[in-house]
C-alpha cells in the first residue's frame, strides 16, 4: 500500500466518526415525528482508482567511470580529493611527460623526412632530373664513339699495329748480334760486348712496347666496348625515366613508408595527450587510487568519478507481482533521505532472473522523471508501480466493499430516510479505492459498517 493510503484511512475514520456523531446529535433533538437515526455514511465520488505493486530498493548511479592514464609513468600532479567537485575538460591529473615529448619530436622530424622522400619520388627535384639528363647524354656520347671505332676497327689496328713488325725484326737482329759476342770468350773483355748488350735490351723494350700497344689497340676495337657502352645507356635512361615517371612499386613502398611515420606520430602524440586525466563531464570525485610521485601503470584506475545526478532505482518485486509489472509503467518513488517529496519514473527494464536469497525477489529497473535535490547513488527507495489505473471513475474506499469472486457486493444505502440493501458491480480493486460501474451514483450515501 502506499504512503498516501494511510492518509485516505485516516479520512475515512473521521467521515465514520463524524456521521456517528451526527447520528448522536440527531437523537437527542426533539422530533415531531418518529424517525430512523442517520447512520455514519460514506459519499460515492468521482475519482482516481489505482493498482499498484510495491517494489523496495535502492538508488544507482548511471554514470560512473573509472578515469586513467593510457600510458604509465610517474605520477607529478593530482589536483582532486574524494568529494570534489569538478566540471567537464577539467585537468584532475598528470604524468611526467618529458620522455613523451621528446618521442613526439622525433616522431616529427622522422615524418617530415618521409613526406620529403616520399615528394621526391613521385615528383623529382629539377636539379636531379637535369642531372640524370646529363648523364645519359654523356652515355650516349660514348656509345656513338664505340660504335665508331669498332667500324674503324681494321684501319686502327694498322696504325696501332704498323711497326710491331720492324720492331721485332730490329730486336732479332740484336739478339744473334749480342749472342755472337756473348759465347766468345775473347770478346768478352772489350767493350763491344757491353755494347751490343745494351742495343738488344733496347730493342727487347721497343719491341715489347709495341707488342702492348697493338694489344691494347685490338682489345678496345671489339663488340664487349660496345656492349659496356650500351649498358650504360640504358641504365641512364632508367634512371631518367624513374625520375619523370616513377614504377607504381615505388611510389607504393614511398606511400607506406609516409603513413608508418604517419601512424607512429599519431601514437606518440596520443600517449603524450594520454598523460594527462580530463573529467569527461561535470560530477564529483568519489576515489582517488593514486598519489603524487607514485609510479603509475598504463590503465591502472587513477580516480573514480561519478555524476551523482544521473541515477536509477534499482528495486525488487516478489514472485506472484512480477508477471504484473512491464516497462512503461508509470511509478510513483519515495525517499527515506527526503520524505517529503515524491517523485514519478518509469519502469525502464525488468529482469526474468531470481535474486539471490531466501525470498523468491525478480529485478525491476526504474528511471526517475526528474531527481530530487540531495538525493544520491546509494540511497534507499520505496516504489509504488501503477499496474492498472481508472482515472474520474465513481469509486468508494476498498474497506467499505466486500467484493465477491463475481466482482459483485452487497452494500448499504441511506436514502436519506431509511437503509436499503443495494447489490453493486465492481470494476477495477485498487489499494485504498473501489471502482463502481453499477448499482450506484454520484452522491449517494454508503453506510459504513
Amino acid at each position: 500500500m502506499k504512503r498516501g493510503g494511510l492518509f485516505a484511512l485516516i479520512v475515512l475514520g473521521v467521515l465514520l466518526v463524524g456521521g456517528a456523531g451526527y447520528a448522536g446529535f440527531r437523537s437527542t433533538t426533539p422530533q415531531v415525528e418518529a424517525a430512523v437515526p442517520a447512520p455514519a455514511t460514506v459519499t460515492v465520488e468521482r475519482g482516481d482508482v489505482q493498482q499498484t505493486v510495491t517494489a523496495p530498493g535502492k538508488l544507482i548511479g548511471v554514470r560512473e567511470i573509472a578515469l586513467s592514464f593510457g600510458t604509465g609513468g610517474a605520477l607529478t600532479r593530482l589536483d582532486v580529493r574524494p568529494g570534489d567537485t569538478v566540471t567537464k575538460g577539467q585537468i584532475l591529473a598528470a604524468l611526467d611527460t618529458t620522455d613523451l615529448q621528446l618521442q613526439v619530436a622525433q616522431a616529427e622530424q622522422a615524418y617530415l623526412i618521409q613526406q620529403a622522400a616520399y615528394s621526391s619520388t613521385v615528383q623529382a627535384d629539377p636539379a636531379a632530373i637535369n642531372s640524370a639528363r646529363a648523364a645519359l647524354a654523356s652515355a650516349n656520347t660514348a656509345y656513338q664513339a664505340a660504335r665508331q671505332n669498332l667500324s674503324l676497327k681494321d684501319d686502327q689496328m694498322r696504325v696501332d699495329c704498323a711497326g710491331l713488325e720492324d720492331a721485332k725484326n730490329f730486336m732479332l737482329a740484336a739478339r744473334d748480334a749480342y749472342n755472337a759476342v756473348a759465347n766468345d770468350w775473347k770478346a768478352k773483355a772489350y767493350p763491344i760486348k757491353q755494347e751490343l748488350e745494351l742495343i738488344y735490351k733496347n730493342a727487347t723494350n721497343a719491341y715489347e712496347l709495341a707488342v702492348a700497344r697493338c694489344n691494347l689497340a685490338t682489345s678496345k676495337l671489339n663488340e664487349g666496348e660496345l656492349r659496356a657502352a650500351a649498358a650504360q645507356v640504358a641504365q641512364a635512361k632508367e634512371n631518367l625515366e624513374k625520375l619523370l615517371s616513377p614504377r607504381a612499386e615505388t611510389v607504393l613502398r614511398a606511400s607506406a613508408e609516409l603513413e608508418q611515420a604517419r601512424l607512429t606520430l599519431e601514437q606518440k602524440r596520443a600517449q603524450l595527450a594520454q598523460a594527462v586525466i580530463i573529467a569527461p563531464f561535470t560530477g564529483t570525485v568519489l576515489e582517488v587510487k593514486a598519489r603524487t610521485g607514485e609510479s603509475v601503470a598504463a590503465h591502472a584506475s587513477v580516480i573514480v568519478l561519478s555524476d551523482t545526478s544521473a541515477v536509477e532505482a534499482e528495486t525488487s518485486v516478489v514472485e506472484e507481482d512480477w508477471p504484473l509489472v512491464q516497462t512503461g509503467q508509470t511509478v510513483e518513488l519515495f525517499f527515506d533521505a527526503n520524505p517529503a517529496e515524491a517523485v514519478t519514473g518509469r519502469v525502464s527494464r525488468r529482469v526474468p532472473q531470481r535474486l539471490s536469497g531466501d525470498r523468491p525477489l525478480y529485478p525491476i529497473y526504474i528511471a526517475l522523471d526528474t531527481v530530487p535535490a540531495n538525493i544520491v547513488p546509494g540511497m534507499t527507495v520505496d516504489a509504488s508501480i501503477v499496474i492498472d489505473q481508472r482515472s474520474g471513475v465513481l469509486r468508494l474506499p476498498r474497506a467499505l466493499v466486500r467484493t465477491r469472486s463475481d466482482n459483485s457486493a452487497l452494500v448499504k444505502v441511506w436514502t436519506g430516510e431509511q437503509i436499503v440493501e443495494r447489490t453493486i458491480t465492481v470494476g477495477l480493486r485498487g489499494d485504498l479505492y473501489v471502482e463502481i460501474i453499477d448499482g450506484l451514483s454520484e452522491g449517494e450515501q454508503v453506510v459504513g459498517e
